[in-house]
């Protein structure tokens, strides 16, 4: 049976590869309140992170943020880093050399506009600060770009997988794998432009981006592949709840129990193969579940009539 855990700060996981011989699977979810979890599993709205991590795992109930923003708050996840001594405090950061701001969150600029190679501006970052992320703890091929950075391969040759997410050092080519299918889910009379259709391809209208959808897919065929060497290292990111959540309570919560479904598939899947012993955590960054309330019979708001 799969162990499960639910730190929200994993300070090295290297530490946790040293007590467990088995591979460790973290579960990403951008953007998930404690508090909100709590309700909702008690109110029976999110059934798999109930049953797997709930009744079956351990659950840290002592858990908050260094930082309410998406990348400084990832960057210590995944260094281990006091927040003040990570190369990124915000989401945007004033660059004295070059006299400009930086946005380590807005990904999609590297997508539409630079190199593939050009991708991931938060782990160089952290890379040029001296910093080692969890991932480079694991064995990886050495090949290293112009600029003499490492670029991971999460391939048969790696022992780590990532999905795609802010703190990567290479763009997921599975993301334009998968674009015919996600080009069925939009609505072709509400395209402007073409950039807003491509990037419509992983922001969604439907509380759940094919971003989501596509990480998920990935990763299930790397814990379903029989063949290729097992993986020591498997990281699935959620960006959706956080997504949806700034913009309206209602829809964070229908994409926070479709991330519920979904990890209940790739928990399934997990108990069924050659990982059934992995160690697996979820854990998130922050809490972002305010949005705009409307007071409606669907709201399931803990805190109904606050707005924050």
């Amino acid at each position: 049976m799969v162990r499960i855990l639910i730190p929200i700060i994993l300070l090295q996981l290297s530490v946790v590869s040293c007590a467990f011989a088995e591979p460790i699977i973290l579960l990403m979810v951008d953007g998930v309140r404690p508090d909100y979890i709590n309700h909702l599993v008690k109110a029976g709205d999110l059934p798999n992170i109930k049953r797997y991590f709930y009744d079956e795992g351990s659950v840290f109930q002592n858990s908050f943020t260094s930082l309410s923003l998406t990348v400084p708050s990832w960057s210590t996840i995944m260094t281990g880093r006091d927040i003040d001594r990570t190369a990124i405090k915000g989401n945007d950061v004033f660059d004295r050399h070059s006299k400009k701001i930086e946005n380590y969150l807005d990904w999609r600029r590297d997508i539409l506009f630079s190199d593939f190679r050009n991708h991931g501006r938060a782990y160089r970052q952290l890379k040029k600060a001296g910093h080692q992320t969890m991932i480079d703890y694991f064995d990886r091929p050495t090949a290293r770009d112009d600029e003499g950075f490492v670029v991971d391969s999460y391939g048969s040759d790696s022992s780590v997988y990532a999905s795609f997410f802010p703190i990567n050092d290479q763009f997921p080519l599975y993301l334009f794998g998968t674009a015919a299918d996600n080009l069925l889910q939009l609505d072709a009379a509400k395209q402007t432009t073409a950039q807003n259709a491509l990037i419509r391809l992983l922001y969604e209208e439907e509380d759940f981006l094919a971003l989501d959808r596509d990480n998920v897919e990935q990763v299930l065929k790397v814990i379903n592949e029989r063949n290729a060497p097992m993986k020591k290292l498997i990281l699935l990111y959620f960006p959706s709840v956080d997504h949806y959540s700034h913009r309206d309570h209602n829809k964070g919560i229908r994409a926070l129990k479709l991330v519920d479904s979904e990890i209940g598939r790739v928990l399934r899947a997990i108990n069924r193969g050659r990982y059934r012993h992995a160690v697996v955590s979820l854990v998130s960054d922050h809490g972002s579940q305010g949005g705009q309330e409307f007071n409606d019979a669907e709201s399931r708001h803990p805190f109904k009539g606050f707005r924050y």
